[in-house]
């Protein structure tokens, strides 16, 4: 009889732990489609995109569907595989697309205009920031096939305030880290939540500075 209910036992033990275990793989296997296919949140710092980005860094929402149906135009802010080292994401701006002629000046001898026809089934990229950016000024038209997303929301550090907002989108592409905490700023209390979102952390913290973060979006120009 004891070996009977050690067998009961064990095969309720197995069937949760297969239970669990086909939850955390049906979780992940939404979190990769949503992060490779839909929506994903990057860091991006440096200085090719000011003063549309920081210097210091922005976290960004990126829409990785947009490039798949062609949904990507001249001033969009594109995440691009870099075509001189495939192992690194840069950000840009469309400025030409297939088709469009284009007139820039060389980095390297910048006195003399030049053009570029940007042939069929590529873009050309430029940072807002040309003197301190390498784009297709340097390596020419890029293929549409590295154009990994579209940028469309940027999450901004807001300075002097103190209230985590960026509860609307996160949840939606990126899993809850914590518990809400509850946050009393000038006498009204809000419930503050922790993400971390490729390596950045989004949260409000007892004995840490609280800051505020804001949506805003990127508008092409």
């Amino acid at each position: 009889m004891r070996l009977v209910g050690n067998m009961a036992q064990w095969k309720s033990a197995a069937k949760e732990a297969l239970d669990r275990t086909a939850i955390v793989a049906k979780f992940l296997c939404c979190l990769h489609v949503t992060s490779n296919y839909l929506c994903s949140p990057i860091h991006v710092y440096g200085p090719s995109m000011l003063p549309t980005l920081n210097l210091a860094g922005d976290v960004l929402l990126v829409d990785h569907l947009s490039p798949r149906i062609q949904n990507i135009a001249r001033g969009d802010l594109v995440l691009v595989r870099s075509p001189l080292d495939p192992n690194r994401t840069i950000t840009k701006r469309i400025v030409a697309m297939e088709g469009d002629t284009v007139t820039y000046f060389h980095p390297s001898h910048c006195d003399a205009p030049q053009l570029a026809l940007v042939p069929k089934g590529h873009v050309w990229i430029q940072g807002d920031n040309i003197y301190a950016s390498r784009d297709s000024r340097h390596f020419g038209p890029v293929p549409y096939g590295l154009v990994l997303g579209k940028v469309f929301f940027r999450v901004t550090v807001l300075p002097h305030a103190t209230v985590l907002n960026v509860l609307l989108i996160i949840p939606l592409v990126w899993p809850l880290d914590s518990a809400g905490l509850l946050v009393r700023v000038n006498s009204r209390t809000y419930i503050a939540y922790k993400y971390t979102v490729n390596g950045v952390g989004l949260w409000v913290m007892k004995g840490v500075e609280k800051r505020r973060l804001g949506l805003d979006p990127v508008v092409p120009y």
